[in-house]
């Protein structure tokens, strides 16, 4: 079974968290003990998401690849995918845009029984990791690929496995999805102002609600308010959704290829507090 989440292309970092205390040395995935046969903490998941970090299932003996996230997650500080959720033995696919303005990208992809975590380029082809320039890590439950000067198009991010899972593309880029504004405490389903801004160059944008698993919640409708050479800014009434949500911004560049941005941070649905 192929799981496909094809995120609004039919239209067109902080600190990782490690979520136990006990695991077992890589390559020993069939053997019982964490992360396959453990329990990921819902709490720690809440905070990173809920803050903008992330989780990633690493062992005690591969503290050295929290330094690797780090570096690189300093180097990419523009969101472009995130989705997360439980696995149960499936390939999930993912489809993630490359614009032109992306100087690098950095995919973090971690599954709590990790049996395939793979990228494939516009192309078709499965990235070599030996490919000149990209950087590869592989743990237990986690793969790290940094890819400088990526092929502008649409790549697929495919994982396998079963449990806790999370994949995110952050970037190296100078188009930005800027300040979105505060819902402060509305209640689920009210309506309410949203600002949001994008910052460098691009021919159109469109605003959207997206899940914890990167599906679509809803398009909204966002009037442009003013814009010049270092970005436009947007607002528009809007409902707030009842499950928790992330915005996201998709649109073109002047090269013509498609863009996607998203917030870090996923909005709890029940309360919210910026």
């Amino acid at each position: 079974l192929t799981m496909r989440f094809t995120f609004l292309l039919a239209l067109c970092v902080s600190l990782p968290v490690a979520a136990a205390a006990q695991s077992k040395p890589s390559g020993q995935s069939s053997r019982p003990g964490w992360p396959c046969a453990g329990n990921v903490d819902p709490s720690y998941v809440h905070v990173a998401e809920a803050t903008g970090g992330k989780v990633l299932l690493f062992h005690p003996t591969e503290i050295s690849g929290m330094t690797v996230d780090y570096v690189a997650s300093e180097q990419h500080k523009e969101t472009v995918f995130r989705a997360l959720g439980q696995l149960d033995g499936e390939r999930y696919q993912m489809t993630v845009p490359i614009d032109t303005t992306i100087e690098s990208a950095y995919f973090p992809i971690s599954i709590q029984c990790l049996q395939l975590a793979t990228l494939v380029t516009p192309s078709g082809q499965e990235l070599s990791v030996a490919t000149p320039g990209v950087e590869y890590h592989q743990f237990e439950s986690i793969r790290l690929f940094v890819v400088p000067k990526p092929t502008p198009g649409v790549w697929k991010v495919i994982a396998a496995g079963k449990g806790f899972f999370s994949a995110i593309v952050t970037a190296r880029t100078e188009l930005q999805l800027g300040q979105v504004s505060s819902f402060d405490a509305a209640a689920p389903g009210a309506s309410v102002a949203l600002g949001a801004s994008v910052r460098g160059a691009f021919r159109q944008a469109a605003f959207h609600f997206v899940a914890a698993n990167a599906e679509l919640i809803e398009s909204l409708q966002l009037d442009l308010q003013d814009r010049s050479e270092e970005g436009a800014n947007y607002r528009g009434q809007v409902k707030k959704p009842r499950k928790n949500f992330r915005v996201a911004v998709t649109g073109v560049v002047a090269a013509g290829f498609p863009f996607q941005r998203m917030e870090s941070r996923l909005s709890d649905a029940a309360s919210l507090s910026r």
